[in-house]
């Protein structure tokens, strides 16, 4: 018998043939049934930086926002880009007025969001993510995790950071070779509560206290003094040792991250040039998530920014 040769279909034939056949339902529940919503903010100044006419050149933190937005449209949250700018009335962005880094900007903005939320929200959680840190599991719902019976005493979570030996070296301890487990704020889940404004207000505080002093003005600024205060223990609000979590890097804070990826350092970063994941990382998860074209990313990137907001700090 003569062989039957298999003959494509082509253009419309092809369409009409696919369309013909059920949808696949791979999304997650309705956010309509969780009991919690979210608000993930990002910060970031440059708003003045126009977005490249090809996707070749379009900048890393770009991308992110249109990650991270669709993230929070597939969930049915809230997104938010903050510009942190300088008041008249307010020092905060003077160093040489405040004595602080710009970088302690973060925990007055976050402070205001999570006590803006609690009042007018309820049940509700403020996720701070970096502009280099994006949702690499999209369908995921963190509210469905985070909302659980084992989870019901967290009202703070980060990522620690880990490395085989133990950890990075701590500034504070860096002179006397002590490696210690220390954490990332690159990444940080708020429960919009009274405990988490009290935690926030402690730790804006403590740049003003002996325990942050080395870090008011020196990297890793904020970041290290939330570090020293979970090391000194004595300054955090009462239920502390419930209410504070922390989670391995691999989940959610560093460039292997599970759930949310937080590509840091570039080519020269901690991980070394073999790990330079920002030339290709966020394009592979745009692609993933069905965005190729340059008018995709445009339109979600204009969509990103006309959540953006201003913040005196």
């Amino acid at each position: 018998m003569p062989t039957q040769l298999y003959v494509a279909e082509d253009g419309d034939a092809r369409r009409a043939t696919v369309s013909q056949v059920a949808q696949l339902n791979f999304d997650p529940p309705a956010a309509s049934a969780r009991r919690c919503n979210a608000t993930i903010v990002m910060i970031d100044d440059r708003r003045h930086v126009p977005l490249a006419n090809n996707s070749k050149e379009i900048k890393y933190f770009h991308k992110v926002m249109a990650l991270n937005l669709l993230y929070a449209q597939r969930h049915g949250m809230s997104f938010l880009i903050v510009r942190p700018t300088a008041a008249k009335e307010d020092s905060w962005m003077d160093s040489r007025a405040s004595g602080l880094c710009p970088a302690w900007c973060r925990v007055k903005i976050l402070a205001s969001l999570v006590a803006s939320r609690q009042a007018a929200h309820g049940c509700h959680w403020v996720v701070y993510i970096d502009s280099d840190a994006y949702f690499r599991e999209q369908h995921v719902d963190f509210l469905e995790r985070f909302d659980t019976p084992a989870n019901r005493e967290v009202h703070f979570a980060f990522a620690r950071e880990e490395l085989p030996a133990g950890g990075f070296l701590s500034p504070r301890n860096r002179s006397h070779g002590v490696r210690v487990a220390s954490l990332n704020a690159g990444v940080l889940f708020m429960r919009a509560s009274a405990w988490s404004e009290r935690l926030l207000a402690v730790w804006m505080r403590a740049a003003q206290l002996p325990v942050c002093a080395p870090f008011r003005q020196e990297w890793p600024c904020e970041q290290q003094c939330l570090h020293e205060l979970l090391r000194n223990r004595t300054l955090l609000p009462e239920g502390w040792r419930t209410r504070i979590a922390s989670a391995p890097m691999q989940l959610f804070n560093s460039p292997h991250g599970q759930f949310i990826r937080h590509v840091w350092g570039g080519a020269t970063g901690t991980w070394g040039s073999s790990f330079d994941l920002r030339r290709k990382a966020f394009d592979d998860e745009l692609r993933v998530q069905g965005v190729w074209r340059w008018k995709q990313i445009q339109a979600l990137v204009e969509s990103a920014q006309s959540q953006w907001i201003d913040s005196s700090c």
